[in-house]
């Protein structure tokens, strides 16, 4: 177990000024007992909420390398319309004896709209393990991840515990 640092203090003297202080606020007394407490300080410690967030952030990286594994589907789509124009026409530049001119030759009908639709499916085959090795890392990284949220919830129940002995030691001083 790591020692509890002076953030830590300041964190359960706070949560304990707040709960003495809505305490004196209630028309009646309010009692705390020490599974109370704990649950209180498990609710509102900041440093428990960020580690839930680490852990909810390492699922998601997991799930992100989950799905660079998968086939990955691109569809596109696009639409052109063009201005009028006339077809190009080629005219034969020379002409026959005793015939008549040849009629020009259109090359093609003018086009207004031009359509088009593109799907490409990508599966990656190898990458070198990369992929797998992503995957494993997120994995280690979410495992990690819990580890610290399980370090964290016993370093603030260790820290209320010895704030609730501190408050009962007080009391049969008094």
């Amino acid at each position: 177990m790591r020692c509890a640092s002076w953030s830590n203090w300041k964190r359960v003297l706070a949560t304990a000024a707040v709960l003495v202080a809505a305490a004196a606020a209630a028309a009646e007394p309010v009692r705390l007992d020490l599974q109370r407490s704990l649950e209180l300080a498990r609710r509102h410690s900041r440093a428990l909420q960020d580690r839930r967030d680490e852990v909810i952030a390492a699922e998601h990286r997991v799930l992100s390398a989950r799905a660079r594994l998968l086939p990955q589907l691109k569809l596109s789509a696009r639409y052109s319309r063009l201005s009028e124009v006339e077809p190009p026409q080629i005219e034969l530049p020379f002409r026959l004896p005793n015939q008549p001119a040849p009629e020009p030759i259109t090359l093609g009908e003018s086009v207004q709209n031009q359509y088009g639709v593109r799907a490409t499916l990508e599966q990656p085959v190898f990458t070198g393990f990369a992929l797998v090795r992503g995957l494993d890392a997120a994995r280690d990284g979410e495992a990690l991840a819990r580890a610290r949220l399980r370090v964290e919830a016993a370093d603030v129940e260790v820290l209320v515990e010895e704030a609730y002995l501190g408050v009962l030691q007080a009391r049969e001083l008094l």
